[in-house]
Parts: structure tokens; sequence; C-alpha cells
């Protein structure tokens, strides 16, 4: 005993923790405190109440959390101070939808959120003043679901002198059927991908309502057979396919935070009941069976964090693994919080499959996160071919 406490101390005085990063400190220091302010924000503007109205039909209370979220900054949480944003990067961004999912709210800012993100690095003037209406929000956009962008098969772009014809459709577009702004990428008859900026109105591109079982959200369809737009619609200066990776990558840590914030809302609600709810004279949540079945989801839940934490992490520092931990947190994430939303209206009981209650709204948005921009089983494949790739590099 005393031999190995001996290898531990000289293990120990050899190896002295490292000292704490002030940098790291302040930015989840910030990271924080914007979480706080933004939980207050919804507790106020987005309750579950809110979101009742909103599911009936009465879009006040979207349209005034879209103002005050505008106000606020939110729009331009993860953009560079010098483009009118904060610069807070993806820590601050995702723990802003983290809060947007634990309170359902049916704020579309994912597509904003990558519409700047695209813009940020556009070198196009045109296009780019497109920006600052962006952050002011101002100005609403819907994007092209990021899996699309690596279907060959898509949307097809040929070249017709000074004009671009686009050939495919779009599906799963996020955001109302009027948005000023329509991001997408399309390949060429050589298989080059390009990122186009439409105008549905000047475009001639019709949004259609294709309704979802998410009653939260909106999502939209465009067909775009034929359609010929001006070449000034690309984004000039951009590597296509390292920004469709990158919003791709951003899109996963989006679904990912918001998947885990509405995970720990619905959990909590659910172990609320079981504390209250009495069966055969005792809360039902005292016993063993409810209690296991509550224990692996939060275990379950744990070990999403965790991964979401990490990928976020090297997603800040720019690392080469932050697309394939983006991808991993994203459908364990996803797939934790359908799983969690299903117990929980098992574990209500007969309440648990009304309408009235709570519990469906939640399920219904971790089903339709498993699907937005590419589902676990694409994502995995993706994974796969990745490491595979490396594998081969290092033989």
């Amino acid at each position: 005993m005393t031999d190995r406490r001996d290898t531990q101390d000289r293990q120990k005085m050899n190896n002295p923790p490292r000292a704490a990063d002030p940098s790291a400190n302040a930015a989840d220091s910030v990271t924080e405190d914007l979480r706080d302010s933004v939980r207050d924000v919804l507790r106020e503007q987005c309750s579950l109440g809110h979101v009742r109205r909103i599911v009936d039909g009465d879009r006040e209370p979207e349209q005034a959390l879209l103002r005050i979220a505008a106000e606020l900054g939110w729009m331009g949480v993860a953009l560079p101070e010098d483009q009118g944003g904060s610069g807070l990067g993806y820590g601050a961004l995702c723990a802003l939808y983290e809060e947007l999912g634990r309170h359902l709210a049916p704020l579309p800012l994912l597509p904003l959120a990558m519409c700047i993100e695209a813009l940020a690095t556009c070198h196009s003037p045109e296009l780019k003043r497109h920006l600052p209406p962006l952050v002011a929000g101002e100005c609403s956009a819907t994007v092209s679901s990021l899996d699309q962008a690596f279907d060959a098969r898509a949307v097809r772009l040929r070249r017709l002198g000074s004009a671009l014809q686009l050939h495919g459709r779009l599906s799963g577009l996020q955001g109302a059927t009027d948005a000023a702004l329509l991001l997408l990428f399309a390949r060429d008859e050589e298989g080059a991908l390009h990122v186009l900026l439409l105008d549905p109105r000047r475009d001639g591109v019709t949004l259609v309502d294709r309704g979802s079982s998410d009653l939260t959200r909106t999502l939209c369809s465009a067909d775009l057979d034929g359609l010929e737009v001006s070449a000034d619609r690309l984004l000039v200066g951009v590597d296509a396919e390292a920004l469709a990776e990158r919003l791709l990558s951003h899109a996963c840590l989006a679904l990912a935070s918001d998947a885990m914030g509405g995970a720990a809302a619905i959990f909590e609600l659910t172990v609320d009941y079981l504390r209250t709810r009495h069966q055969f004279g005792r809360a039902i949540g005292s016993f063993q069976a409810i209690k296991h079945r509550a224990a692996d989801l939060k275990v379950q839940m744990e070990a999403s964090t965790g991964l979401l934490r990490q990928a976020v992490a090297a997603a800040d520092l720019g690392q080469a693994s932050a697309p394939r931990l983006a991808a991993m947190a994203k459908f364990h994430a996803c797939d934790t919080y359908a799983r969690v939303a299903a117990e929980a209206v098992q574990m209500h009981g007969g309440i648990g499959f009304t309408w009235e209650h709570h519990c469906h709204l939640f399920l219904k948005r971790a089903k339709l996160n498993q699907q937005l921009h590419g589902r676990s089983e694409w994502h995995q494949d993706r994974i796969a071919r990745s490491l595979s790739a490396n594998a081969l590099e290092v033989l």
C-alpha cells in the first residue's frame, strides 16, 4: 500500500495539474450568462401556454418572440464582431439552441444562422448586402437540407450563357413560405458543387407548405425544374464543398442541442409526474421498474450531453475531427430525445396519449429532429466511410 502511494505521489509531482485557461473560463462564463438570459426570456415569452396558442393557430406569440430575439442579437451570436455579430462562437450558439429546444420555441433560428454563416464567407457585395438585415431579424431565410448537398442527384445546375438553369426538388425547408431568401446547393454537369442565394419572389420560386407532424415548426418544399436565374446568384469566392461541410456540422450541433434541451425538459416533467401520481397508496415513481426505466434514460442523456459538449469544443477549436464529432452528436442526441419522449408518453399512462397533454409536442419535435439534415443511418454511413478512409491512409 505504501509503495503504491509513493508511486502516486511521484506521478503527481511529475505531472502537476494544468492551470486553468483564463480565456476558456471567461468564454464559459459568457456562455452561461447567455444561457440564463435566454432562459429568462423564454420562460416569459415562450411558456408551454404560449406554445399551445401557436399550435392552435395564433401567430402573435411567435412574432413577439422573433422581435425580442432580434433586439437581443440572437441571430448574430456566432458571427464575428467585425461583421456585426457578437463573435461568441459555437459554444454560445449551441447554448441558445438548447434553450430553444427546452421551451419548444417555434423560432426559425437555424436556417437564419446558417444563411448568416454562409454570407459571412461570401465576397459578392450584391449578396453580402443581405447580411445586416438577417442579423437584425428584418429578413427571413430558409436553407436546403444539407444531406441533399452531398447527393449528386438532388439539384442539378446548367450554365446557359449568363444564366443558370436548375433542375430538382427541395424538401425539408425550415421556415415560413414567405421566406425572403433561399440558400441552396447544386452540382453542375462536371459534378462540381455550387452554392446559390435566391430571392424566391424575384426568381419565381414557390415555397409550398407541406405541413409537419411537429406543430412547432414549418416545413416547405420547392420545385426547381427548369428554373432559370441570373449567374450573380452564385456565392463567389466560396469553397462550396467546405461550406456545405461546415453548415452540415452547424446543423448537426444545432439539432443535437435542441434535442438535449427538449429531452431535459420532458424528462423533468415526467419525473415530477412520477413523484405526484399515486397508485396503490404510493407514488408510482417509487416502483423499482419505473426507477430503472428513468435511470436508463438519464444515463443515455448524460452520454449524449457529453458527446455534444466535446463536439462543440472541437468546432470552436477548428479541429479536424469536428465534422465527425458533430455528426455523432446529432444522431446520438436526436435518437436519445426520441427515446426519452416516447418513454415519457408511456410513463404518463393514459393522459400521456391525449392532445391536451404536452408529451406529444416533445415527441413530434424529437421525431422531426431525427429527419432534418440527414437521418441517423445517413450520418452513421458517412462516419464509417470517413473512419475507413483514415485507416487506409494510415496503412
